[in-house]
């Protein structure tokens, strides 16, 4: 008799090739606001514990650029999701079984392309429900490290709006000297540069703009074999218009009054096709800190970096001067597929739907996303299937309840196939055993008799 091995525990996560993890001290994170306010609960579990009550419990609260700080209590060890992208979002810490290392000691090693996945789902008053992937967004991560990554198209996405604005696209580019570099390896440095340059170009009438680090050269073009050197370089973006050489003159004397060096570099140009703008919007926002190893200590100092700042409050908001079907070329097939405008909406915590405030769940295992209908819209977003509203019952149990009913139909569904299975291993195994048989009963004139 052939059997099929099948999990008979509780653990119904592991059925599906996933990782069972508990939801008890999981945290429910109101999101997308820009500084992250929590408005925490907790959630009774979904299924039996396999690790026991070997969990960390802390919260995280996480702020725009590069990531979230964590509160105090430190780093929570193990494989999880510390950070999300640019707006706040919950993070998988309370789902994840302490480590025996100390805290904080491998926080660069923890990224999303090891361990495990996670994602939480969205739903408004109208009963319209999303999904979202959550990502580590650290520049060396495998995943979210790459162009055309989730991590990547969210910053994309998030500044979309603004650029689609800009009738002519100002691209400038603010280095430092190599010798000045020591004084700019902490975040506070950076960021109160980042702003003298950027009160610098509002002095000359850019009166909006977005800025953004980058971390490193381009590495390929420089064919180097050693690691490269840290070289920070500002990027910013503004409207755009031919700039006299003496204006430009004179905004390279401000930087130099404002670095304290005689010799700095300053690069300007403009773009007017909607192809140009949507290139310069995606190569400000790609990752240029590929590798941790090439300068290890700094990666832990930009830990909680905002990168992604935006000024001109009161001159955004108005009508765009271009759109996506502008796009032609390699430009245009970054973008099929996605959905831009409804992430951007998720991103900004607004059903794209129906134009109501969303409420963000708890961290599910990914496996759980596979098991349900969806819409990719891109970028790691989801649109799942319109429940009704199920009035007089708190949110947190109707996401419990409906992710129960998800479980209880795939276990009925896995069910059926491991009886077809096991069936079917028990005939194979029969025919198999006649088979072999045959020459025997054939030399023994049984054949000839029936």
């Amino acid at each position: 008799m052939v059997t099929v091995k099948q999990d008979t525990t509780q653990n119904c996560y592991n059925r599906f090739g996933a990782d069972c993890l508990v939801l008890d001290r999981a945290t429910a994170l109101k999101t997308g606001d820009p500084d992250g306010e929590q408005h925490g609960q907790s959630v009774p579990s979904l299924c039996k514990n396999p690790f026991g009550d070997n969990y960390a419990g802390a919260d995280v609260k996480s702020s725009g650029g590069a990531g979230g700080k964590a509160p105090a209590g430190g780093v929570v060890s193990g494989y999880y999701l510390e950070y999300v992208d640019n707006v706040s979002e919950v993070v998988a810490k309370s789902l994840v079984p302490k480590s025996t290392k100390k805290e904080g000691d491998n926080w660069i090693e923890k990224t999303c392309d090891v361990g495990r996945g996670y994602f939480i789902t969205a739903e408004c008053e109208n009963g319209h429900r999303f999904a979202k992937e959550l990502v580590c967004n650290k520049e060396w991560c495998g995943k979210c490290g790459e162009d055309g990554s989730h991590a990547h198209n969210r910053r994309i996405a998030r500044w979309l709006p603004k650029v689609m604005e800009l009738d002519s696209l100002g691209y400038w580019v603010f280095t430092i000297p190599e010798g000045l570099r020591a004084r700019y390896r902490a975040k506070k440095a950076l960021s109160e540069l980042g702003h003298r340059v950027q009160e610098l170009l509002k002095s000359y009438g850019y009166s909006r703009g977005l800025r953004r680090w980058h971390w490193f050269g381009e590495i390929s073009k420089l064919g180097l074999r050693d690691d490269p050197v840290f070289h920070p370089h500002l990027n910013l973006i503004t409207d755009g218009r031919y700039v006299h050489p003496d204006t430009l003159e004179a905004i390279k004397r401000g930087y130099e009054a404002i670095l304290g060096s005689k010799v700095v570099d300053v690069n300007y140009r403009y773009r007017r096709s909607a192809a140009e703008k949507w290139h310069t919007l995606s190569y400000v926002t790609r990752a240029t800190f590929t590798s941790p190893i090439w300068d290890d200590e700094m990666a832990h100092k930009i830990r909680g970096f905002r990168n992604m700042v935006v000024w001109g409050r009161g001159e955004w908001g108005g009508e765009p001067a271009w759109n996506l079907e502008d796009l032609d070329g390699k430009a245009k097939s970054d973008v099929d597929g996605m959905d831009l405008g409804a992430v951007n909406s998720l991103i900004e915590n607004i059903c794209p739907d129906c134009g109501k405030e969303l409420r963000w769940g708890v961290a599910l295992p990914i496996a759980l996303l596979g098991m349900v209908k969806k819409e990719d819209l891109g970028a790691g977003y989801y649109r799942l299937e319109t429940r009704p509203p199920l009035k007089g019952l708190p949110p947190a149990v109707k996401d419990r309840l409906y992710w129960k009913e998800v479980i209880k139909r795939a276990n009925l569904r896995l069910d059926r196939e491991l009886a077809i299975a096991e069936a079917k291993a028990e005939k194979e195994e029969y025919q198999g055993w006649w088979l072999e048989l045959l020459p025997y009963v054939d030399r023994l004139g049984f054949i000839n008799d029936v």
